[in-house]
């Protein structure tokens, strides 16, 4: 965990005591680089630690690795349409590299909703303010924005994303970014 629950929940002392714990253990490790697949963690590791490493998502990480020639992928017969999680779009400024890897991948359908325009799923943890009924009526008001597009398939970049638009997508399937380019 890298504290945010904690510190979203006003229980810092837990948090400073997760992130310090965490913090050695990067240190000791020896690591250069930090890839999470979550934005929320993303933007806790890159803006709370103050590691002296990088500290990359994975979808920028898979767009390095594809640029570089590491990762040799073939493009799907799939349409894709992207949703980018809150966190990472508007929340850090990670649009371009998705972008990228699902133009590598697929057939990437652009959509009013690409980059920092992207639709909320609804399953934020830290929105106290609207009860479960309200967060389902969100996801499914974005999978039925998407769905308008005809993609075979509603890409995230977020598991927590992943699970909140797949409970509510019936005939769409919902992937994270790194399924599909695991399947190309």
């Amino acid at each position: 965990c890298c504290g945010r629950p904690m510190m979203l929940s006003g229980n810092h002392n837990a948090a400073t005591a997760i992130i310090e714990k965490n913090k050695t253990y990067i240190k000791n490790s020896g690591a250069t680089l930090l890839v999470t697949s979550c934005p929320i963690c993303y933007k806790t590791f890159k803006e709370d630690y103050q590691l002296d490493i990088q500290v990359m998502h994975h979808t920028e990480y898979i767009n390095m690795l594809i640029q570089e020639g590491q990762l040799k992928v073939n493009a799907l017969d799939l349409k894709t349409v992207f949703h980018n999680p809150c966190e990472l779009g508007r929340g850090c400024g990670v649009v371009d590299a998705p972008e990228n890897v699902l133009k590598q991948v697929s057939q990437k359908i652009s959509t009013v909703y690409d980059g920092k325009k992207s639709l909320c799923c609804g399953g934020s943890l830290a929105n106290t303010a609207i009860d479960a009924t309200q967060k389902t009526k969100i996801s499914s008001d974005t999978v039925k924005a998407y769905a308008a597009y005809q993609p075979d398939v509603i890409v995230t970049a977020c598991p927590l994303c992943k699970k909140t638009l797949g409970k509510t997508s019936q005939e769409i399937p919902v992937k994270d970014i790194a399924e599909v380019v695991a399947e190309a």
